[in-house]
């Protein structure tokens, strides 16, 4: 048998070449498209999200709303009005989660209507692509103009968005892109640069070198989602916004850490930003561990701001 010379050598690297490219498209395929069978303490999240659903039309009457984004997906969410409410609150989720594990923001703001709704790809939505941000803060124009429209009693005291990490960040593209979005913005454990906050989880979430399958995921991703993971900056969101905005973060988050929300605070203009450090909890954990402090803080800020 005549060798070539560099055969092996060729073949090698076309073999590793393609399982770097499989590995990557399965990292972004994990990434992008959320599973339905995600559990929290135990429990799958469909099952514990129904009941909490069930009991919110039970016990304070929520009804069942949907919209549609500008691309055209639609997004189904609740509505919960008070007697009396002083404002309205949208409560925008983190990453793998849904509507009603914001409930508990419900139980805490007792005198606030209620807008809770899942972003795409999550919850009760149709499974397509969740984008970390980089098209949700559609998701989050389309629910305030939904609410405007569509319900009076809701959009006559001031709207407060509150966004949870990704929600967070969502919230202050929206709010960049649509300045009457809201009369104030509150942005929870949220970071400042998608790119930056990827590099660093991907390698303690995944197990594998940064380099070189971070960078070809990412190409993948952008290509998949439409969109571009560099121009995912709510840094440069926060230098744009005018209306009073309060940032929140854990001392210690074990995902995105805090230096995350004091870069974003240090670039914001809007006079009368406040930032508020919290005790030491896990990511998005610091209302549901210090409810009636996380309740304080926000009512001082919103009092002084807004209502």
């Amino acid at each position: 048998m005549i060798r070539i010379p560099g055969f092996s050598f060729l073949r090698l690297t076309i073999i590793a070449f393609i399982m770097i490219l499989v590995i990557s498209y399965i990292s972004m395929h994990k990434l992008v498209f959320v599973s339905k069978n995600l559990s929290v303490n135990g429990k799958k999240m469909v099952l514990m999200a129904k009941e909490i659903r069930e009991k919110l039309i039970k016990e304070v009457n929520a009804q069942k709303f949907s919209c549609k984004t500008k691309d055209n997906i639609t997004i189904h969410g609740l509505t919960i009005e008070r007697e009396n409410p002083i404002a309205t609150l949208i409560l925008c989720h983190g990453f793998r989660c849904c509507k009603e594990l914001t409930a508990r923001y419900v139980d805490t703001f007792k005198n606030y209507n209620a807008v809770l709704f899942d972003f795409r790809s999550h919850g009760e939505n149709r499974r397509s692509i969740t984008t970390i941000g980089c098209h949700e803060y559609k998701d989050v124009l389309a629910v305030s103009n939904w609410i405007k429209n569509n319900k009076p009693n809701l959009a006559k005291v001031p709207i407060v968005v509150l966004g949870i990490s990704m929600g967070g960040a969502s919230a202050l593209k929206a709010l960049e892109k649509d300045p009457t979005l809201c009369d104030a913005l509150i942005v929870d454990s949220s970071f400042s640069n998608l790119n930056s906050v990827l590099y660093n989880v991907f390698s303690s979430k995944s197990g594998l070198p940064t380099f070189p399958f971070l960078p070809i995921m990412k190409k993948m991703f952008n290509y998949v989602g439409s969109c571009n993971i560099d121009a995912m900056k709510p840094l440069n969101s926060v230098k744009k916004i005018k209306k009073p905005l309060m940032l929140i973060h854990s001392c210690i988050d074990n995902f995105i850490p805090v230096q995350e929300s004091l870069l974003m605070y240090a670039q914001a203009t809007e006079v009368g930003a406040k930032l508020w450090i919290g005790p030491e909890c896990k990511h998005g954990r610091l209302h549901e561990k210090y409810p009636e402090l996380y309740k304080k803080k926000v009512e001082s800020f919103l009092t002084k701001r807004v209502l």
